[in-house]
């Protein structure tokens, strides 16, 4: 347990006071392929919803179409807009 612990101190003052860089974990593929799929079935299900809403809330619809704009984005009453909105 001591020597752990010696390792972690080292590394860590190293890191504090910059003779060593932060070792960053590689990205995990086949989380992020989770993580998409899981993007993708909440988009098939707001998708739908945001639609109702742009063409039965006009304030929904500004507030939308401001964020848009915010993201550099075109609004242009498309399913692709709903699908990015969503």
């Amino acid at each position: 347990m001591m020597r752990i612990m010696a390792i972690f101190l080292k590394d860590c003052s190293e890191f504090v006071f910059g003779r060593e860089e932060e070792s960053l974990l590689p990205i995990d593929e086949v989380l992020i392929a989770i993580l998409h799929e899981k993007v993708n079935v909440l988009t098939s299900y707001y998708t739908p919803l945001i639609e109702h809403q742009v063409y039965n809330n006009p304030q929904f619809r500004k507030n939308l179409r401001k964020w848009f704009n915010d993201q550099g984005w075109n609004f242009t009453l498309q399913q692709r807009d709903f699908i990015k909105a969503a």
